[in-house]
């Protein structure tokens, strides 16, 4: 009788704490329905010997929600504790790469799409990476996850001096886009009006996507592979995660970063980076200048040796399709003027060697990212990311991004907009040009692009953007769209030889916001 009585005592508290639960804690729930599609202009075939490809056209459809749960009472000062979960799932009602035929061998090639919107090559990223001809023990169409939960995290901050995450969230690391499987902590001892010192810790065991053009599940990004293995088995590789440690230093509109990146025995990547703003609480009105400098000096282990093809299994691989090697450096140059309405901003990036070959490759400095995300009217006028642009806009058969992280490669962009209340729109150039590296050997691509960008808010909760953009690729001699391995500059039969291809295309993308 009594263990009965205790029961029902317990079960009426617990019942009525999840009848009245917004008596002592809140919560936000938040979502979107998108509508993205890419019109591809280059329709010609696929031909993976020579390394022709066309651009895609697709159309898909996803839906984003997340709910976020305050877990301390309301009213509680000083300190907050939150649980976030969210997740995105996604359909493609129209796919046009799903029935190409490869010329090179007759067979159909089958969906690029599906690498990327319901992406999934095992957390290594060591599978499904063959055409539909492959088979389903090889080929992505068969394994494609269109869902994925990207939000899943536990969060504490203490006034603004010590707080943590840990989980999946979203990242606001310079070198990644996306979310971060992991955790983050910071402390902040001191803070004024003027002044402010931050210390920052972060690591990375994961990335997942959940954007209106890309779902993909979790992967490991800097994945090591152990002396003699087998880079198609996942028992051979481990995971020691990729890890930042920054200091910042901010007096009224300078801010001064030193970060130390580094993946245990892969590569230690320190650097610096420099931002002056004159107008930090700037709300179009009047003038802005915003000035950024950030270099990183990336130093890669040699790996271990391999007698047999007497190669190292890092200084010899062959990131973006150019050899690794043993150090690079990065320079990341971005000015940007607001006067009113109206934006302009001009930028350089040059790498030197290949210093974003783990970087870029696996994780790719943060744009404007306007492609796949829209969901904001202002977004012409805010320029949060390291460049000043959308660079995920090349063939998805030549994995997407533009040639700014390619070895030995200089970028120089620029672009002008304005916002007039519920209309913006934004002009954009970019010239990306190849250089040679210490043996005389010209990098990978030349790249122009040119475009126009336009959006609309019917209401604040549906978007319309539009986008339509000229992009010319030369791929150079030794390399091909689509290969990544090591250039083969004396090719006898010709596969490798210089090319142009037109990457021309229309984006569309409707946003209701719920």
């Amino acid at each position: 009788m009594r263990q009965e009585k205790y029961f029902l005592t317990s079960s009426l508290s617990l019942l009525s704490f999840l009848l009245c639960p917004a008596e002592a804690f809140d919560y936000r729930f938040s979502g979107r329905v998108e509508n993205f599609s890419k019109i591809g202009f280059n329709n010609s075939q696929i031909n993976t010997k020579k390394g022709i490809y066309p651009t895609e056209s697709f159309i898909d459809i996803v839906t984003l929600a997340q709910v976020k749960v305050n877990l301390l009472p309301k009213g509680t000062e000083n300190h907050r504790l939150s649980v976030s979960l969210g997740g995105a799932i996604a359909a493609i009602p129209y796919d046009k790469t799903k029935y190409d035929i490869n010329q090179a061998n007759g067979k159909i090639f089958g969906s690029i799409v599906e690498n990327f919107i319901g992406g999934y090559h095992g957390y290594f990223f060591n599978k499904y990476l063959g055409p539909a001809y492959a088979g389903t023990s090889q080929s992505a169409s068969y394994h494609a996850r269109p869902y994925v939960v990207d939000t899943a995290f536990l969060r504490y901050d203490y006034k603004d001096v010590f707080g943590f995450k840990a989980g999946r969230y979203e990242a606001n690391i310079d070198f990644m886009s996306g979310s971060n499987q992991g955790w983050e902590v910071y402390y902040q001892p001191y803070k004024t009006e003027t002044q402010r010192l931050r210390f920052w810790w972060w690591s990375s065991f994961g990335r997942g996507l959940a954007f209106n053009s890309w779902i993909y599940e979790f992967f490991a990004t800097v994945p090591y592979l152990k002396k003699g293995g087998n880079p198609s088995n996942s028992n051979d590789f481990i995971n020691y995660g990729w890890h930042g440690i920054t200091t910042t230093y901010s007096y009224k509109g300078l801010d001064a970063q030193f970060f130390y990146y580094f993946a245990p025995k892969t590569y230690n990547a320190p650097g610096f980076k420099l931002v002056y703003d004159t107008n930090r609480n700037f709300e179009n009105v009047g003038f802005r200048s915003q000035s950024m400098i950030m270099t990183t000096f990336p130093l890669y282990y040699r790996g271990w040796y391999n007698p047999e093809t007497n190669t190292y299994s890092l200084e010899d691989s062959t990131p973006h399709g150019s050899l690794l090697g043993r150090n690079g450096v990065t320079l990341n140059i971005r000015q940007v003027f607001w006067w009113d309405n109206f934006n302009w901003s001009i930028g350089f990036y040059n790498t030197f060697g290949n210093s974003d070959a783990f970087l870029g490759s696996h994780t790719m400095p943060r744009g404007n990212n306007t492609s796949y995300i829209g969901s904001e009217i202002s977004i012409t006028t805010r320029h949060a990311g390291m460049i000043g642009y959308d660079f995920w806009d090349n063939t998805a058969y030549d994995g997407l991004a533009d040639a700014i992280t390619n070895a030995n490669t200089f970028t120089f962009y620029t672009s002008v907009g304005g916002i007039h209340k519920r209309f913006a729109w934004h002009v954009f150039g970019r010239v990306s040009h190849a250089n040679k590296n210490a043996l005389g050997q010209v990098g990978r691509a030349n790249e122009y692009s040119l475009q126009f960008n336009a959006s609309y808010a019917f209401t604040e909760s549906v978007l319309l953007n539009f986008r339509i953009t000229y992009y010319g690729a030369r791929i150079n001699k030794g390399y091909q769209a689509g290969y990544f391995g090591a250039p083969k500059f004396n090719n006898p039969d010709g596969d490798f030889s210089a090319n142009y291809q037109d990457r021309s295309y229309m984006m569309t993308n409707l946003t209701l916001k719920f």
